[in-house]
């Protein structure tokens, strides 16, 4: 069973996992697989250049596409292109997409992506956190040169009260990642690959989910690049025996799956 096939099988039973705990009093929040693109999508910061539904791999994915010369002249703010959606949750609650990695078309490419996650009040920056887990590749001391030769390929998590960007142990490789945030009330956990690879747990109140976005970064010049996201979602986590369900018939969607 490959990597993608197990991040599909679990997300399909997670979403299940959701429907069946229907009686709790708690919105259940999206999944949005991107063989359309949903009109509840808004700019944030900036527009990138595209924002599409595109087969790619055999499914329908979100293209996220960025066109150096089409960076902003209003600051470096708005170098960060990209999307936003609605998903007014209370913890616990869990953001997750799945991102495609091409380290070899882009060896040669500046490029950033990543997963944001906002909480706190709508319409108030006050004790508002943004959780972010992506990937980058440039220079870390000379990050806008795209001709460097020291670039390298790291994933990162955000913790402002850290210092900021957070590199992550776990290599970069091409092909399809799962990465995930969890938010249960008093700390925000990261997961690559449903491995728990960083826990920030000095966040403020309050810590409800509002916003979940995909956002892309523009390095200017002539340095074009696409992302390829899918299965992006933000859920209520269920109870634990709900979870324990899932993670049962998930292990016997994959012992079928490999017979």
């Amino acid at each position: 069973m490959s990597l993608e096939d197990l991040m599909k099988t679990r997300t399909a039973l997670f979403v299940l996992a959701i429907a069946s705990t229907a009686t709790v009093a708690r919105p259940s929040g999206w999944l949005d697989t991107f063989d359309t693109i949903d009109p509840s999508w808004i700019t944030d910061r900036k527009e990138p250049a595209g924002f599409a539904s595109e087969v790619f791999d055999g499914d329908a994915r979100l293209k996220l596409s960025v066109v150096g010369s089409q960076q902003s002249t209003s600051g470096t703010f708005y170098f960060t292109e990209g999307r936003k959606r609605a998903a007014l949750i209370s913890t616990p609650w869990e953001v997750a997409g799945q991102v495609y990695i091409d380290m070899d078309a882009w060896s040669d490419k500046l490029v950033r992506s990543d997963l944001w996650a906002r909480t706190g009040l709508v319409g108030n920056e006050t004790d508002v956190s943004y959780p972010i887990l992506g990937f980058i590749h440039n220079d870390p001391n000379d990050p806008f040169n795209a001709g460097s030769t020291s670039k390298t390929w790291r994933f990162r998590a955000w913790d402002a009260e850290a210092g900021g960007w957070q590199t992550l142990s776990p290599a970069v490789t091409s092909g399809w990642h799962d990465l995930r945030i969890l938010g249960d009330g008093s700390s925000f956990r990261y997961y690559l690959n449903n491995a728990l690879v960083y826990t920030d747990s000095t966040v403020g109140s309050p810590v409800q989910l509002t916003d979940v976005f995909v956002q892309a970064y523009n390095f200017g010049g002539s340095n074009d690049y696409s992302v390829y996201w899918d299965n992006v979602r933000a859920q209520a986590v269920p109870e634990p025996v709900t979870l324990g369900l899932a993670a049962a018939a998930l292990g016997i969607a994959a012992r079928r799956r490999r017979r």
